[in-house]
């Protein structure tokens, strides 16, 4: 999959111009008056992108947005935010005469609000205080300088969103040097036995996707950098308590090439049923769809496949570059929707993969249809970021309805941002829909219901907001490849 292609377009004219919960159904938000975590990509690990907790920002207040302060990563940051809630940091250190002959170092901690974690593609890891916008602690992790220009400057380190584990106090990322690093929340330090490799060739095979943290296990998505060979597109396990790799699951077998995972928010786990949810690039030896590449996948918890479909795509490079995202309407089975390159967005039963998709709508140009989709169970309502105009579709957000059949039809959509061009995936938090539209360098606020526009984010921003929005207790958090972190709140 040419996906570096996608965005190099989008990048020329950006720089040129200066729990792991699955959605249910409900009836009212769930509110809460307890900050929380905004811990992993999308929110949960079924990636549909809502926070039901968000009370402050509203379609009420939502227009008082101002921004509040920048942070400067000094690199491009591909990253959606993560968010640790009431976390204790380290302040300070000092040492403590005991004996004449003995002194004990005494280590300072402070309770503080939000803090966000956020990295750059230079391999520059962040902690930073929410309220005020000051760096916490930082780590030079590791990147790789590679042939791959979709970065100014072809370097590559921190583009998969972290995972945080708050019952350990640990952060996880995945740098541009191969290794994966567990990080004490409160210092940056890394955890005993970390960090572990999992490629032996960083220059061609990276981290797109987000970490996904299950039952003390952590899955990493890889794939190729630029489709430059070579490259083997796999899902690693780690296992948290042991340190290690304990399982590969390769796309195409080991003896061909490519069939990587591409999506923003990696693999998908609904926990309760011990599944997990891929969406595959396309193999490099043809044919593209060989072995399980340009596939919807689902696999146990041990990577074993249960279940895989290919939907039949037409032309070359029509693969995946999504996540499936997990959602279940009221009266429905368990579903998924999922993206493809080809412009056509698929509904699938979760329980039935391999029976191929219940709906196939096509909804934007080839090749430009990027993304992981977003779900909200109040409006009960599908979101997607259409990058290209196509037929009845506009450039855009669009909102499905899932009807009584349990498909999706258009309910409303909003043109924004700029035609052919990618664009980052929607969040939802209390009742409103937000999204970045790519090198329009603007992050947009909808109403979730009804799509009237409710705030967008000005000339604030000066890069491409390829990232996911980040909502949580009041703030919105925008990472930009301007190298600067956003943040904005009412007030």
């Amino acid at each position: 999959m040419v996906f570096a292609m996608l965005v190099l377009a989008s990048l020329l004219l950006s720089w040129s111009a200066g729990g792991g919960q699955t959605a249910r159904a409900a009836t009212t938000s769930v509110k809460s008056d307890v900050p929380v975590d905004w811990g992993t990509w999308g929110f949960g690990l079924a990636r549909s992108g809502y926070n039901p907790f968000e009370r402050d920002l509203t379609t009420t207040t939502v227009a008082g947005l101002q921004q509040r302060w920048t942070f400067d990563l000094h690199a491009v940051v591909d990253t959606q935010p993560i968010v640790a809630s009431n976390l204790s940091v380290l302040v300070g250190t000092s040492r403590r005469v005991i004996s004449p002959t003995k002194q004990v170092v005494v280590r300072t901690f402070q309770q503080l609000g939000n803090v966000v974690f956020v990295g750059s593609e230079h391999g520059r890891f962040f902690a930073v205080n929410a309220a005020t916008g000051q760096q916490i602690w930082a780590r030079s992790l590791g990147d790789s300088g590679t042939g791959c220009q979709q970065t100014p400057d072809s370097r590559w380190g921190i583009t998969g969103a972290p995972a945080l584990d708050r019952t350990t106090g640990t952060v996880y990322v995945a740098a541009g040097n191969g290794l994966v690093y567990a990080l004490d929340m409160a210092t940056g330090e890394n955890r005993p036995g970390w960090p572990v490799r999992i490629t032996s060739d960083p220059r061609h095979e990276h981290v797109w996707g987000a970490l996904a943290a299950s039952h003390d296990d952590l899955y990493v998505p890889l794939a190729g950098l630029c489709d430059a060979l070579p490259y083997h597109g796999r899902l690693v396990k780690i296992s948290e308590r042991a340190h290690r790799v304990v399982r590969n699951w390769f796309v195409v077998p080991p003896s061909r090439q490519g069939g990587s995972i591409w999506g923003w928010g990696g693999v998908s786990i609904d926990q309760n049923a011990g599944q997990i949810f891929a969406a595959t690039g396309n193999s490099k030896t043809l044919p593209e769809s060989s072995g399980f590449a340009e596939h919807v996948v689902r696999l146990g918890m041990d990577l074993g496949v249960q279940q895989s479909n290919y939907p039949g795509l037409t032309g070359s490079d029509v693969d995946f570059g999504s996540t499936p995202m997990l959602y279940q309407a009221p009266g429905c089975r368990p579903q998924l929707t999922v993206m493809n390159k080809s412009g056509e967005l698929f509904v699938y039963n979760r329980n039935s993969i391999s029976a191929g998709p219940l709906q196939t709508m096509v909804v934007a140009s080839p090749h430009q249809f990027i993304g992981v989709t977003a779900y909200d169970p109040v409006t009960n309502m599908v979101y997607v970021a259409n990058p290209a105009n196509r037929g009845d579709f506009t450039h855009g957000l669009v909102a499905f309805q899932v009807n009584s059949s349990c498909r999706l039809t258009r309910a409303w959509q909003q043109e924004a941002g700029l035609d052919q061009l990618p664009t980052s995936t929607p969040t939802v938090a209390g009742d409103v829909v937000y999204y970045g539209d790519g090198p329009g360098n603007r992050v947009h606020a909808f109403n979730a219901a009804t799509g009237a526009p409710l705030w967008d984010s000005g000339n604030s921003i000066q890069g491409a907001v390829f990232a996911a929005p980040t909502v949580v207790n009041g703030w919105l958090f925008a990472a930009s490849r301007d190298g600067r972190l956003h943040a904005y709140t009412t007030g």
